[in-house]
């Protein structure tokens, strides 16, 4: 934001073009999962990292609005062939141990943007066009990688696109539990993001030095990065529904801490909360992905992205209106009201017996179920 506010001088139409990058990604998220499924993984991820290397040129090169506008689109684009292909790639590659590879997989990822954070911190004062020129660098290694990726052995899905799309919501429709842990997505990562978009005017308000503020930053990447490395273990230790339970409800529990608090342990409280995030994250995917059938995971995948996605920008309106009205404080313990709905779904989903479907209080309520299995 700060980078393209200098370029343009204007904060306005840089949050525009951060918007627009925004609202393009989440369109285009179903027809990228449809894309996956039929074309392959592979192709979709050389295609995805194409299309942000070169938004990155655009970006590194630009100093206009009409070479920033490409820059948004190739950007958008990239991302939305990206998100959920990954996490299908590694289900298919390795069911078995899915949920400890994507532990790793995210664990790698928040180290990654908690070194380049560190980086940025040394290098900002320098020059943006250095922090730019080190993304790009790192960007065209990825793409180079994405060429050694090995195309799972399953099947692609052909016919109609229309039929696809048919098929795999009737597919969300009809299997209660991956409808719940869809809703359950959605409610976590609204929650999860306004806490981020916030989180700078809540350590204002609690008064903690503008100097601390970068290093909070890196602290979020370097708690969700012990959580994602952690989630595995602990979750084999303890049960899948128990690490759950308790990463929501210590979730809930220090953002409550965190609003009572005040300096720099406020910041610290809230920040911890990314820890639970990368607790429950690898869970979540691991019965997500397996409810869904392999010629159509990527779209599955990519429908409950696009609904976290809409989830998040009607929460982030709400909630900064509230910030507005009120203070940050009593924004996030409104936002942890937000927290009622998933444990009521938690509690409803048994995730532990051996078809995983919907509790049996509740499903004598339901009209039908589908029977697909999960393992713990």
């Amino acid at each position: 934001m700060v980078m393209l506010k200098d370029k343009l001088d204007s904060a306005f139409i840089a949050s525009t073009l951060l918007a627009t990058q925004s609202i393009l990604t989440t369109l285009l998220e179903i027809p990228s999962g449809l894309f996956s499924d039929r074309f392959g993984r592979r192709k979709t991820c050389i295609l995805g990292s194409s299309f942000m290397a070169a938004g990155l040129l655009f970006f590194y090169f630009g100093s206009t609005i009409w070479i920033l506008i490409f820059y948004a689109i190739f950007n958008a684009i990239g991302l939305s062939l990206w998100s959920g292909i990954d996490s299908s790639l590694l289900y298919e590659s390795n069911p078995e141990d899915f949920k400890k590879e994507l532990s790793r997989y995210e664990s790698v990822w928040s180290l990654g943007m908690c070194i380049s954070s560190t980086i940025a911190f040394f290098l900002v004062n320098h020059s943006y066009d250095i922090l730019i020129l080190f993304t790009l660098i790192a960007f065209m290694l990825a793409f180079i990688c994405t060429f050694f990726i090995i195309e799972p052995n399953t099947h692609q899905k052909k016919g109609k696109l229309t039929s696809h799309i048919k098929s795999a919501t009737n597919h969300i429709r009809k299997t209660p539990t991956l409808f719940f842990l869809i809703i359950l997505s959605l409610l976590y990562y609204a929650s999860a993001e306004s806490i981020h978009y916030l989180n700078s005017l809540f350590f204002e308000e609690k008064k903690i030095a503008l100097k601390f503020f970068a290093i909070l930053a890196i602290g979020i990447f370097g708690f969700s990065f012990l959580g994602y490395r952690m989630s595995n273990t602990i979750s084999n230790f303890i049960g899948n529904k128990t690490t759950l339970h308790f990463s929501t409800l210590s979730a809930i529990g220090t953002l409550l801490l965190a609003t009572q608090a005040e300096g720099l342990m406020a910041g610290i409280l809230l920040i911890s909360g990314s820890f639970f995030w990368g607790l429950r994250q690898p869970i979540l995917s691991h019965y997500m992905h397996q409810l869904a059938h392999d010629d159509m995971r990527a779209t599955i995948i990519s429908i409950g992205n696009c609904g976290s996605e809409i989830g998040f920008a009607i929460a982030i309106l709400i909630f900064g209106q509230l910030t507005d009205i009120f203070t940050t404080t009593v924004t996030f313990i409104i936002i942890s009201l937000l927290y009622i709905p998933i444990i009521a779904i938690l509690l409803l989903i048994n995730f532990d017996t051996p078809s995983n479907v919907i509790s049996s209080k509740s499903q004598a309520k339901m009209n039908s179920l589908d029977p697909t299995h999960l393992s713990n």
